[in-house]
């Protein structure tokens, strides 16, 4: 999984912002509903695309340490 994201950095550069809109805790689990908008470049063509997504994070506190347990989004850009 680490090397995938890495591809996906090295190949993309984000300017991208996100707003937390709520979040929840409970036990050991907690979820932030966020939302982001900025521009994404491709590196190898340097061409530019508007980012808008919808975030739900969904987090586990294990050994005491809070880890991203889940990750949905939905885009508000669709491409034409």
């Amino acid at each position: 999984m680490r090397a995938g994201y890495q591809q996906v950095f090295d190949t993309i550069k984000l300017d991208v912002a996100f707003e937390i809109h709520e979040t929840q805790e409970a036990d050991d689990w907690e979820w932030a509903r966020t939302s982001s908008a900025g521009r994404t470049s491709i590196l190898a063509t340097g061409t530019e695309v508007t980012e808008g997504n919808n975030e739900l994070f969904v987090f586990r506190r294990e050994s005491g340490s809070w880890r991203i347990h889940r990750y949905l989004f939905a885009t508000n850009q669709p491409r034409a």
